[in-house]
C-alpha cells in the first residue's frame, strides 16, 4: 500500500512497471533475478514473441510462460523429457512485490 501511495503522489516523476501483458528481456532480468543478456541467451528456452522481421526483432515474454520455462520438473533427468527448464547460475533473489504482482519501489540501503 505504501509503495503504492509513494507511486501516486509521484505521478509521472518516476516510470512505473509495466505489471501485466508481455514483459521486455528487461522486465524478465529483473523479475526473475538473471541478466538481461541471460534472458536473450535463452529466449527460445522461455517461449520468446519476435514482433516483427528482419535480423533483430524486438522480443516479448509471456511471464507465465517464463515462470513456467524455469519451474523445476520432476522426473526431467533422464526421463526424456521434451523441454528442460533452462538452470541458473548465481541466481539473485528477486525484489519484493505487491500481492498483485508488481515490483516493489527499492528502499536505499536493502540488497
Amino acid at each position: 500500500m505504501t509503495a503504492r501511495r509513494v507511486v501516486e503522489l509521484l505521478g509521472a516523476h518516476a516510470p512505473v512497471p509495466a505489471c501485466d501483458g508481455l514483459l521486455t528481456a528487461a522486465q524478465v532480468a529483473e523479475r526473475f533475478g538473471v541478466s538481461r543478456d541471460w534472458v536473450y541467451e535463452h529466449a527460445d528456452g522461455l517461449g520468446a514473441l519476435r514482433l516483427g522481421g528482419g535480423a533483430r526483432p524486438r522480443l516479448r515474454f509471456d511471464p507465465e510462460r517464463v515462470a513456467d520455462a524455469l519451474a523445476p520438473r520432476e522426473g526431467s533427468e533422464g526421463s526424456g523429457a521434451r523441454h528442460a527448464a533452462p538452470r541458473l547460475a548465481g541466481r539473485r533473489q528477486a525484489p519484493p512485490r505487491t500481492d498483485d504482482g508488481c515490483p516493489l519501489l527499492p528502499v536505499m540501503g536493502d540488497s
